[in-house]
């Protein structure tokens, strides 16, 4: 790549670990650098999205249930411009979440939350999911 004034520059992987904590991921996700997305969820190489609300709502419980998962990784495209790598399924199942979009349903150790959305959980609850970390 090369700047403005002709100097060739040489772009180097960022391999920090950043952690995101999933009460910011609907902000993070709906935020602009001009008219451009910040968080590109969709890169051309990037599958479509196939996860249904079963499997989303099973994410979410494996929140609850404080299981492990694995990292996201992004790519950095241009300054502060970001492209999903690998995670989207799960980027997008936290964002539909918060969202709104869908109710839980298929959960397996916490199914007196079947058929509620994030905005009707208990607090305790919600809390619970909101300190996690991506």
């Amino acid at each position: 790549m090369t700047n403005t004034k002709g100097v060739k520059l040489e772009l180097l992987p960022n391999t920090e670990q950043a952690r995101y904590p999933f009460d910011t991921i609907e902000t993070m996700l709906d935020s602009k650098q001009g008219d451009t997305k910040k968080y590109l969820l969709n890169p051309e190489y990037q599958r479509r999205k196939r996860w249904d609300d079963i499997r989303k709502s099973r994410l979410i419980e494996s929140f609850i249930l404080n299981v492990p998962i694995p990292p996201i990784f992004l790519y950095e495209v241009d300054y502060s411009i970001y492209e999903v790598m690998d995670g989207q399924q799960r980027l997008t199942a936290i964002y539909d979440f918060y969202k709104g979009r869908f109710e839980l349903k298929g959960l397996e150790y916490w199914r007196e939350l079947n058929g509620r959305k994030y905005n009707n959980l208990p607090e305790q609850v919600k809390r619970g999911i909101d300190r996690r970390y991506l």
